[in-house]
């Protein structure tokens, strides 16, 4: 009898190990995974802030709470210092412009010598769905936003890491009500998707696609920016062309003291008509 009760003391301590090991291989396999993740995305152009300036020419068709135009114009965009969109008329004489300063948006109309300048937090579709300087840089550099701005090596240690299969997808933990949320390609390490949700909703979306090489760096020539789900969809997709990179100064537009200071809706719908 004893000899019996020894025998299944042993056939349970030979379970108990053998699921031991197996527990252990798993673990050992789950951080393995988790450390491949982390590593793709810790080396993507879009973590290692590998582009400092852009400028490029650019067509521009828009929506903005149903008022639809498209224009051609330039894009620059200088880190810490501004985003800068310039539309012309025949591709020839500038005739507006949209700067995105580090605390307000610019908008000018030259040839109704008018303008608007205002800071983000007056502007209700941007506040609410936390859209300021520092995202929308992140998005026209295709690069993932920190948005408590820790540095992004720092940040990428923070955010959650799922397999999503073609993609990597990292979130950030929820900051001032928003999530956001970026899909790393696994084969390029690519950003192809950025994503805001704002108190559980879509709030914006950017799409990147046509990766192309400049300088040895491959640059999305497509940018697709949707903004919802705060009663005004804004739909904003961006053609780049001739991109050079870390190779410009960024200046602001010189606003003559002539020019009429405008609201923001009432100067929107002017550039929607040119």
């Amino acid at each position: 009898m004893q000899r019996k009760g020894n025998r299944v003391l042993l056939l349970f301590l030979s379970v108990i190990f053998l699921a031991a090991c197996s527990t252990k291989k798993n673990v050992a396999v789950q951080s393995a995974t988790e450390k491949t993740l982390t590593e793709i995305v810790s080396v993507s152009p879009a973590s290692t802030v590998s582009v400092e300036s852009l400028a490029s020419s650019v067509r521009l068709s828009a929506d903005i709470g149903g008022k639809s135009f498209k224009a051609r114009g330039t894009l620059r965009v200088k880190s810490g210092e501004g985003v800068q969109l310039g539309f012309t008329a025949l591709g020839l004489v500038e005739v507006a412009c949209a700067e995105f300063l580090p605390s307000t948006m610019r908008l000018i109309y030259k040839l109704g010598k008018e303008y608007a300048a205002i800071p983000y937090t007056d502007i209700s579709f941007l506040r609410d769905t936390g859209i300021g300087y520092g995202l929308i840089e992140s998005m026209m550099l295709n690069r993932i936003y920190s948005p408590d701005g820790k540095p992004l090596d720092e940040a990428v240690r923070y955010m959650s890491l799922d397999d999503d299969g073609e993609t990597i997808k990292a979130t950030t933990r929820q900051y001032n009500g928003i999530v956001y949320s970026f899909f790393i390609e696994k084969a390029t390490g690519n950003l192809v998707r950025s994503e805001g949700h704002y108190k559980g909703h879509e709030g914006v979306v950017c799409l990147y696609s046509d990766f192309k090489p400049v300088d040895g760096r491959h640059c999305p020539h497509k940018i697709q920016l949707r903004v919802t789900g705060t009663g005004k969809a804004v739909s904003l997709d961006f053609e780049l062309g001739n991109i050079e990179i870390d190779n410009m100064r960024f200046k602001m537009r010189n606003i003559p003291s002539s020019y009429r200071k405008l609201d923001a809706d009432s100067l929107l719908e002017l550039i929607g008509n040119i």
